[in-house]
């Protein structure tokens, strides 16, 4: 239902973190252990944290870095 109050925290940033945390302990997972996909920059903090970061048309600065750390970059 859409109410337009904001439930903290938001899913960006360092709150996807939180938010994949909580949803890892729910379903029985490390997110040291999982992969993650991903285009944009701002997801950095949660692709620093799981064990197969994946980028997918990364944004021009996510693509650096992913080269640089040797991730995956898929072009779709």
């Amino acid at each position: 239902m859409f109410t337009g109050q904001i439930i903290e925290p938001l899913c960006y940033g360092l709150g996807k973190i939180e938010r994949t945390a909580r949803l890892a302990e729910r379903e029985g997972f490390r997110l040291e252990d999982a992969s993650f996909y991903s285009d944009s920059i701002t997801d950095l903090p949660l692709l620093e944290v799981v064990k197969v970061p994946i980028v997918i048309n990364p944004d021009r600065r996510l693509r650096k870095i992913a080269k640089k750390r040797g991730w995956p970059i898929e072009e779709w």
